[in-house]
């Protein structure tokens, strides 16, 4: 968690600030996560303005599975058909209200930029199982043409996004459900927040339900993405990221990084 939160602060993605801490909680001492929240000073830390933060509105969601009968027992039928009755009735929601109610002009750019997640869960919605399409909803994303209002730079830029996730096993934070995204009002397009990956660098894609590869719909060109990927990742200051992770926690040699 340490380690992808920096790398895709080094890439230019917005990230939350996470470290490993020595933890005492009733007596019983252990190394913690510590993650700062998604909030403004987040965004400003990552040198954008403050501005709309949005994510998928799991209400309905936890609505579903609160009525599942919780006795002990593995309940992973009950609660997978929850997660994707909730999913079917999924939209978007403005995380930072309290800015939005700031002015006039901050309200009317946070219903802007609802309004236009919401299109796209929509579009995500009738497309994933549709009279064309019969896919899982985990087998589906939203999709990166119209998160980057249509950008060749910004679809490749959320493509790599979405194939480095995926290839450290982090495909719990691309569940539509669990997006959190960033309005740029400058350059009009929605940046994507990491948030609760799930990661496993060594997570085999044999028994889990996740695309192995990539999530449809495909724009821009994959193969080009991946390979600017693997460029940008030998061009990272290994030195400099180490130093980084060593002040959150985390003592690797250059060689194991």
């Amino acid at each position: 968690e340490v380690i992808i939160t920096e790398l895709l602060r080094n890439l230019d993605y917005l990230a939350p600030r996470t470290s490993l801490v020595k933890s005492n909680v009733n007596g019983t001492e252990d190394i913690m996560i510590f993650q700062e929240k998604i909030v403004k000073e987040m965004i400003e830390f990552n040198q954008r303005r403050e501005g709309p933060i949005l994510e998928g509105n799991e209400n309905i969601m936890f609505l579903f599975q609160s009525k599942i009968l919780r006795d002990g027992t593995s309940q992973f039928e009950e609660t997978f058909k929850a997660l994707e009755d909730g999913t079917k009735l999924q939209l978007a929601k403005i995380v930072n209200s309290s800015w939005s109610m700031k002015s006039t002009n901050h309200l009317s750019l946070s219903i802007k930029a609802l309004a236009e997640l919401n299109k796209i869960y929509l579009t995500y919605l009738s497309n994933y199982n549709s009279g064309l399409n019969k896919f899982s909803f985990m087998e589906y994303n939203l999709s990166n043409k119209q998160l980057s209002n249509n950008k060749k730079k910004e679809i490749s830029k959320l493509n790599i996004y979405n194939i480095l996730l995926i290839s450290a096993g982090a495909h719990h934070g691309l569940l539509t459900h669990n997006r959190k995204f960033y309005w740029n009002s400058v350059d009009r397009n929605f940046e994507p927040i990491y948030y609760d990956g799930n990661l496993d660098f060594n997570k085999s894609q044999m028994f889990t339900n996740y695309p192995s590869f990539y999530w449809l719909p495909i724009h821009g060109n994959i193969l080009k993405d991946l390979n600017l990927l693997l460029v940008r990742i030998d061009n990272v200051d290994l030195t400099k990221l180490n130093s980084e992770l060593k002040i959150k926690g985390v003592n690797l040699k250059n060689e194991e990084l």
